[in-house]
């Protein structure tokens, strides 16, 4: 552990903790850095490349893709999710809890991918799903002590 103390709010803090453990080429320039970690933060129809967190674990970069993936559906944000039975819904959400309730590695990361699917999302229906699974992440899991001040400013912010 790094010891990162990153708050939400306090642009300082946070652009501390994304430049020490978002996944953003450095080869951005600052300016150019600052508008992809936003952008990476927030509500997306497409899927994701790699881990939004850095991480050297083989199977967190193996299973963050299609963990999203999962998100998306049970959030309705892509197509496979816009009309699934309240039972479909409830089972990618069971199964994105049990990873994270039996993986601690997977943890943060899928806190960040639900971050990054209730920052900015335009649909109300998809938002309250995202505050619904959110609530059983934190019942079921926490998060890591480097992660727990930046999702703890997020949930006070939002």
């Amino acid at each position: 552990s790094s010891g990162i103390n990153a708050e939400y709010g306090d642009k300082e803090k946070e652009k501390e903790f994304a430049n020490k453990n978002f996944n953003v080429p450095k080869t951005f320039l600052p300016i150019k850095r600052e508008g992809k970690i936003a952008n990476m933060l927030s509500h997306s129809k497409d899927s994701i490349k790699e881990p939004i967190l850095r991480t050297p674990n083989k199977e967190m970069k193996k299973l963050a893709i299609p963990n999203f993936k999962i998100l998306q559906e049970y959030m309705g944000d892509i197509k496979t999710g816009k009309n699934l039975s309240e039972q479909e819904r409830l089972k990618r959400a069971i199964e994105l809890v049990d990873r994270g309730w039996k993986n601690s590695t997977l943890r943060d990361e899928l806190y960040m991918q639900l971050i990054k699917q209730t920052t900015k999302n335009p649909k109300p229906k998809s938002l309250e799903l995202g505050w619904r699974l959110m609530a059983a992440y934190l019942y079921y899991f926490p998060p890591t002590v480097r992660f727990q001040s930046y999702l703890e400013g997020y949930l006070y912010k939002n």
